[in-house]
């Protein structure tokens, strides 16, 4: 059980613990879906908890590919500073 509190090698990235946050559906992007706010602290809050490593949740790379309200966008370069945070 100690190895999982241990630092791990994956390719070029160190991680400083094997304790992963899988991806999963906040609905925390604007209606549009920008990151806001909420997310960057949510993500930010499971970085400080602890996490070695964090999956960020589905994001479409189509304007028509959107599942839901509030879903996660990368189909347009306005997104990249928002998910640059």
């Amino acid at each position: 059980m100690k190895k999982i509190f241990t630092p791990i090698q994956i390719g070029p990235m160190t991680l400083k613990n094997r304790i992963v946050a899988a991806p999963s559906v906040t609905y925390n992007a604007s209606y549009t879906g920008e990151v806001t706010e909420r997310q960057v602290e949510m993500y930010r809050d499971r970085a400080i908890g602890g996490f070695g490593f964090i999956q960020v949740e589905a994001a479409t790379i189509r304007d028509d590919g959107k599942a839901f309200p509030c879903f996660l966008a990368a189909d347009h370069p306005k997104y990249l500073p928002g998910l640059s945070k």
